[in-house]
């Protein structure tokens, strides 16, 4: 029996048993990885030999005055990063920035400084478990024992199956959870229910912010965020001296608003006295680095990974990503690879990406290489074992080895780095913590002193009549095993069930099938990020190079 972790990029960190098959993690693992047919080697429409791939891409890359690294995160494997090393000895561009969490991140390093991963203990400690805009059954089946039995209070647009056991389900107009934060906070204020104490110690002008929220009028905020005075008096109720955990999911900062409204979150549980407390928290996808030694950081110039100019490169190296369709504006990104002499795609199975490519460099999975895995929504790491030999792709590490060796350069052994990686780390109770972990974040307070949100400028534009959710589907990994194929609407949003539909803005047009889900509100038409297609509604316009995919409404037509 080997036992071993799963390295996919979900918020959980699963382990696995394989005694000749697979055990444990989730059905994307146990049902999917294997059966998806591999990517063959190919140069052009010509299927080569794999030997033959590897010394075209080397050779491309070798040659090209301006190559450009863009590598994606559907594995959480820390040696993926290992090609930074190639192409800072290439003197390549690097991409960086965030397609998921990096909105929300800002907000959150903007208030408190560092952001420490919020351990399951605590959850597991807490009285009360606030959910807000995170599919917890979807993205993070894991936790969801270790809530379900709680006082739940579900804020989200949908109606999740969550939302359905929860005590409270507050369904928010989408966009608006700053304002509900702020309004949060100031009946925290007029009851006095505010924790002066951790105020006063640990926050920089308490007195300031609650002038501020004071400034959100009662009756009209409540109707930018379509929810009853009744509604807000029963969270503020079941919040009251509770021990409570704010579980935040990427959904609330898809915008151009989205850091102010995690700092809004964040100031809301500061003012309750949250952070440094045994069962009490917020909790968000955090820096799976953070803390680490990283052997793999470069001195590499460096582009956003947003609105990527791939056409400024003469060779471009994708690496685990798919960006024709996970990147904003799909118009934009097959428009700036047409204008690539040679596109090098290294990965694992056929996509929108690889159909794109000049040369297609079969890559392995995780059961077939050595790996150390790292995690933001899980305060473990751990060595990943390989579980068979891959005989039909070549790992990330083993071909920059080869390509430094063609260089002239030495790449580190393999193992060296792993070791390296792992030495970093502590044992606790048999599980490997990363350097970061703290039992209780913030027991000690901030580095320091808590900064609260001092304004909120996002302008919603309500172009379109419906709001667009984008949100994860419960059988895809990003563009991975099965996709969503069709748009949600509530039953009453005016269109009959398996209409093929027409929905555009500014950004582009998408035709898809309907079905109806009463549990979305009527305002909100709901396409999983997984459908092919559907960043030719998002724009690739972004804040402090973080992706906004739900800036932009849409409009909808029979086709």
């Amino acid at each position: 029996m080997i036992r071993t972790l799963c390295c996919l990029d979900c918020w959980d960190c699963c382990e696995l048993e394989f005694d000749g098959r697979v055990k444990g993690g989730c059905g994307k693992v146990n049902n999917e990885l294997e059966k998806i047919p591999r990517i063959k080697p190919r140069i052009g429409e010509r299927e080569v030999s794999l030997e033959e791939a590897k010394t075209a891409a080397f050779e491309a890359l070798q040659k090209a005055k301006n190559p450009l690294l863009y590598r994606g995160s559907g594995n959480m494997g820390v040696m993926n990063r290992v090609t930074n090393l190639l192409f800072e000895k290439l003197g390549g561009t690097i991409t960086s920035g965030s397609l998921c969490d990096g909105n929300g991140q800002a907000g959150i390093e903007q208030g408190r400084g560092e952001h420490v991963t919020l351990p399951l203990e605590q959850i597991q400690k807490s009285e009360v478990v606030v959910v807000w805009g995170r599919n917890v059954k979807n993205s993070n089946m894991h936790l969801y024992p270790h809530i379900k039995d709680k006082q739940l209070i579900v804020i989200d647009p949908v109606e999740t199956a969550l939302a359905k056991k929860a005590h409270i389900h507050v369904a928010l107009k989408p966009k608006s959870d700053f304002y509900l934060a702020m309004l949060l906070a100031r009946f925290v204020f007029i009851e006095q229910g505010e924790d002066r104490e951790f105020l006063q110690e640990h926050t920089e002008d308490p007195e300031w912010f609650e002038e501020f929220v004071y400034t959100f009028r009662i009756k009209k905020t409540l109707e930018k965020i379509d929810m009853s005075l009744d509604r807000l008096g029963d969270i503020l109720y079941l919040l009251q001296n509770k021990k409570t955990v704010f579980l935040v999911g990427t959904g609330v900062q898809k915008y151009h608003g989205g850091a102010d409204t995690l700092r809004a979150i964040d100031a809301l549980a500061a003012v309750l006295g949250l952070f440094g407390k045994e069962g009490c928290g917020v909790s968000y996808m955090g820096e799976s680095m953070l803390g680490f030694e990283n052997p793999f950081a470069v001195e590499c110039k460096e582009t956003s990974c947003v609105d990527t100019p791939f056409s400024a490169y003469d060779a471009v190296l994708i690496q685990g990503a798919n960006p024709v369709h996970s990147m904003p504006n799909t118009t934009r990104v097959e428009r700036e690879l047409e204008g690539v002499e040679t596109v090098i795609y290294f990965g694992l199975y056929e996509n929108e990406t690889s159909q794109k490519a000049h040369i297609v460099l079969p890559g392995l999975n995780f059961f077939e290489k050595d790996d150390f895995r790292s995690s933001y929504g899980d305060s473990r790491c751990g060595y990943v074992k390989a579980l068979k030999t891959g005989e039909e792709g070549i790992g990330e590490y083993d071909f920059c080895a080869y390509a430094m060796e063609r260089l002239g350069q030495t790449l580190p052994a393999q193992k060296e780095l792993l070791e390296r990686l792992g030495a970093q780390c502590r044992e606790e109770n048999g599980v490997l913590r990363p350097p970061a972990y703290e039992k209780l974040p913030y027991k000690e307070g901030f580095e320091t002193p808590f900064e609260f949100v001092e304004e909120y400028d996002y302008k919603a534009q309500n172009s379109g009549a419906f709001f667009l959710l984008t949100p994860k589907y419960k059988k895809s990994l990003n563009s991975q095993f099965q996709r969503g194929e069709y748009l949600y609407l509530h039953p009453e949003a005016g269109f009959a069930e398996g209409a093929r539909l027409r929905l555009f803005n500014e950004a582009g047009e998408l035709f898809l099938t309907l079905k109806h889900d009463p549990a979305l509100r009527r305002d909100c038409a709901l396409v999983y990020s997984s459908t092919p297609g559907i960043n030719r509604l998002s724009t690739h316009k972004h804040v402090e190079n973080c992706a906004v995919y739900q800036e932009l409404q849409i409009n909808i037509e029979t086709e």
